[in-house]
């Protein structure tokens, strides 16, 4: 899992400022606009192997599903992202908007195209058939960790530093927690470290944070806004009482 793929849903479903393809001249989004010609065509035509090949791969999905990989497995999932709904819905509103900088998209946020490849790297759909499989998969991999981490409702970040594993899971309305285990280890053992905290978002690349407090400790992962991270998907500060004591380390999702 390399994004919180939920919370990125929110974020790309919806933009204030739109522009109709028709209305945008830049030659940037000229590769999204083609991928999404390609797409609506392929769905109108029922031509999964099409559909299969606009994609990028690694697609991502919600953990603990692992992501897919190729063109063979996106069509053995099909049924997980559409159905008879959704793609008489996504035809009947074809027109593509381009959004600054997420991308093309179509339906309302629901598919995203790469400006400048044309590539699908987002799809929103969810089916009642990916619902049940998701669930079925969250109760396996919650069984087999330790107590107080189980019963989650979602995993939105699970990475690795040089020396620790970190997971962040939400389990009920604005209930976040953070778990630590030695990097390697079991996470059937107990965890090192288990807290609340928030989550919250600022700026117009809505960067995430979500903020931790261990008395006079305060740990803060956010999402990459910066090299100090060195490229990987996470950054983790920790201070005390103010005073930096780990500034900008990576944590890689993998």
């Amino acid at each position: 899992m390399r994004i919180l793929i939920l919370i990125s849903m929110l974020l790309f479903a919806t933009n204030p400022c739109p522009s109709r393809a028709a209305d945008i001249s830049d030659d940037r989004y000229v590769e999204g606009l083609k991928g999404a010609s390609k797409f609506i065509r392929a769905l109108k035509e029922d031509d999964k192997k099409a559909v299969a090949h606009l994609i990028d791969y690694p697609f991502e999905r919600e953990f603990p599903l692992p992501a897919i990989e190729n063109e063979g497995e996106f069509i053995e999932n099909w049924d997980d992202f559409f159905n008879v709904e959704n793609t008489a819905e996504l035809i009947g509103d074809s027109e593509p908007w381009v959004h600054g900088w997420r991308g093309v998209a179509i339906g309302h946020g629901q598919v995203w195209f790469d400006e400048s490849s044309g590539k699908i790297f987002r799809v929103h759909l969810r089916t009642p058939a990916f619902e049940e499989k998701w669930q079925k998969a969250k109760l396996i991999e919650s069984s087999s960790i330790h107590p107080i981490a189980q019963k989650y409702q979602e995993v939105l970040v699970n990475c690795f530093t040089s020396t620790k594993h970190i997971r962040i899971q939400r389990h009920g309305e604005d209930d976040y927690r953070y778990f630590v285990w030695p990097k390697n280890s079991r996470t059937s053992i107990e965890p090192e470290m288990s807290l609340r905290g928030e989550f919250r978002m600022e700026g117009t690349i809505h960067a995430k944070y979500f903020t931790f407090k261990n008395g006079g400790i305060t740990y803060v992962l956010s999402s990459n806004h910066s090299e100090g991270c060195g490229g990987d998907s996470w950054c983790l500060d920790v201070s005390k009482n103010g005073m930096s004591m780990i500034s900008e380390q990576g944590c890689a999702e993998r």
